[in-house]
């Protein structure tokens, strides 16, 4: 069965009309989004692929040789450009040929083209060489139609657009061996159709078979193709942008909610946007915009730092400022900020976020009052308490002066000395202004020089210290006063005796701190000894039970070492 030629032109003209369809939404896809190149480089691969298929369509209606020359003249340059625009296409998703190879190739297939419209004669098309075609369909039925052979030009022409498609393929299998698989997957796929489909044609215009051309059908499965393809990503990036939008409602929504006043400003310091919230400060974020940062704020030297702080760090981080509202009132405000830079590193502005900290401000104003005033009262206690415990110690004295036997004398002086020792503490507590502890080294310079003057020994032992700047706490510091007081004591009682000629009198007192968060307190003299059967936990005294009461309320070890004179070593936990 014979088709007749103009019913069969019908087939073309309607894929002309796909193409050019698909193009149309192609060209207003990339008026919206211009910064995506391969979307115009694929609308003109569908305007070229509906011009290439309605020159075939007039190539199949011809019947003269000298006719057929127009249409195949059209064919060959709207093929040209469909694979020009095919490998600016492939060049934008791949990002692999270099710009070089890009523009050699346009020159060089542009150059054919130009032939293809003006070059005239058999370099082209061989007039001389007219032939008949017939093509036969799978389906049954066949085409006859009138053609010349191609000239030298275009057979050339055919032979660099299939290297240009060899070149693509090796540039798409090298895009897939970066990780990009799927998408190189598909450009290969479609790539291949085509080219396999001019190797088609090749061999049947060489009448290696008889079949029928087959590069038509070949670019429109590439739109169609390309086309869902890109349909497919176009409905994509259409949900990510509503996803984006109602993100951005989210945003502003939280953004205009925000207390805090968030600014950007560029190098020179100019506010180029200012959150809503700045209203609450008495300003219109739109007639600040254009204008200093530092225009609400009278804290200049405030501003320097903080400009200095960006240049040297980067950043500055809750940076307290004075800002001057609508209202005139001068507001405390928290200025976190950071540099903003460019992609070469260079600072182009900074952007910001100021917090009213007036509560925070007043509420600090508030507790600092009230420490001080408590600070006060701490420090009158402790006064007071001083001056009770030398009331008592005056009225010890006035018992002693009274009291003409010995031993009683000494009873009421060692009780003197025991309430001076923790009078001394709160002395110091008074006059050092840090209420929690005592420097305990300088306070037992002080309690034995004290118990020297008392003892009237300033003369005949000398006071040897060796102590560390060591502070304790209160709980600690009266305990361990009360135990130095009487173990100083003791020595000064009883380690040098009236006749004591053997050596020169040393009391020696050590503080020290040791490994482990713990304290060694050691006094000792190089007088007489203690006798040789003597032990502190069997002795009965009243000054050794109240030692070894203390040492363990401090938690602590007392250990006496013999030699020469007395060494008396406790060490307890500093806290």
């Amino acid at each position: 069965m014979t088709v007749t030629l103009h019913v069969y032109s019908f087939l073309p003209i309607v894929m002309a009309a796909l193409c050019f369809s698909a193009s149309v939404f192609e060209l207003l896809t990339w008026i919206r989004v211009r910064g995506e190149g391969y979307t115009f480089a694929f609308a003109i691969i569908c305007i070229a692929a509906a011009a290439y298929d309605l020159a075939c369509a007039g190539e199949y209606n011809v019947v003269t040789p000298a006719a057929s020359v127009i249409w195949l003249r059209i064919q060959a340059i709207t093929l040209e450009s469909t694979i020009l625009a095919f490998f600016w296409y492939i060049a934008g998703r791949t990002g692999m040929v270099p710009r070089a190879v890009l523009l050699t190739v346009f020159a060089v297939f542009g150059l054919f083209i130009l032939c293809q419209a003006f070059v005239p004669g058999n370099l082209t098309w061989d007039l001389s060489r007219p032939a008949i075609f017939r093509v036969h369909f799978p389906l049954g039925g066949e085409v006859v139609y009138t053609e010349v052979e191609s000239g030298p030009l275009t057979d050339l022409q055919y032979l660099l657009g299939t290297a240009l498609f060899a070149y693509m393929e090796w540039v798409i299998i090298r895009y897939y061996r970066t990780g990009n698989r799927r998408e190189a997957a598909s450009l290969l796929c479609v790539s291949s159709v085509v080219f396999l489909a001019a190797m088609n044609d090749l061999a049947v215009s060489e009448a290696l078979y008889s079949g029928f051309f087959t590069v038509e059908y070949a670019w429109l499965a590439v739109v169609i193709f390309v086309g869902l393809q890109r349909s497919g990503q176009l409905v994509e990036a259409a949900g990510s942008r509503r996803a984006l939008v109602e993100s951005e409602k989210r945003y502003r929504a939280i953004f205009e909610a925000l207390q805090d006043v968030y600014f950007r400003a560029d190098s020179h310091g100019i506010l180029r946007f200012v959150s809503p919230s700045v209203r609450a400060y008495g300003y219109d974020p739109s007639l600040l915009i254009g204008r200093p940062v530092s225009t609400f704020s009278p804290d200049a030297k405030g501003w320097l730092g903080v400009a200095a702080a960006l240049g040297r760090e980067g950043s500055v981080s809750d940076f307290e400022l004075s800002v001057v509202g609508g209202d005139s009132q001068t507001i405390a405000v928290s200025l976190n900020a950071h540099r903003l830079l460019d992609e070469k590193g260079k600072q182009v502005g900074f952007e910001g976020i100021i917090r009213d900290i007036t509560d925070r401000k007043r509420a600090e104003k508030n507790l600092l009052s009230s420490l001080q005033e408590k600070s006060i009262l701490l420090k009158e206690i402790h006064h007071r308490v001083k001056n009770n415990l030398q009331i008592i110690s005056s009225l010890l004295y006035l018992q002693e002066v009274r009291i003409h036997d010995p031993v009683d004398k000494l009873i009421i002086q060692d009780c003197r000395n025991q309430v001076s020792s923790m009078a001394l503490i709160h002395e110091d507590l008074y006059g050092s202004g840090d209420f929690r502890s005592v420097d305990f080294g300088a306070y037992l310079d002080k309690l034995v020089n004290r118990l020297l003057v008392a003892y009237r020994r300033t003369d005949t032992v000398a006071f040897i210290p060796a102590v560390q700047n060591i502070s304790l706490g209160i709980d600690r510091a009266i305990p361990c006063g009360l135990v130095a007081n009487e173990l100083c004591t003791n020595a000064l009682k009883y380690a040098f005796p009236p006749d004591w000629h053997e050596r020169p009198c040393e009391l020696r007192v050590e503080l020290t701190r040791l490994p482990g968060e713990r304290i060694s307190l050691a006094i000792t003299d190089n007088g007489v000894g203690v006798p040789a059967g003597f032990e502190p936990s069997r002795t009965r005294t009243l000054g050794m039970q109240i030692v070894e009461r203390l040492v363990k309320q401090l938690g602590g070890t007392l250990r006496l070492d013999r030699g020469i004179g007395t060494r008396w070593v406790i060490e307890f936990p500093s806290g």
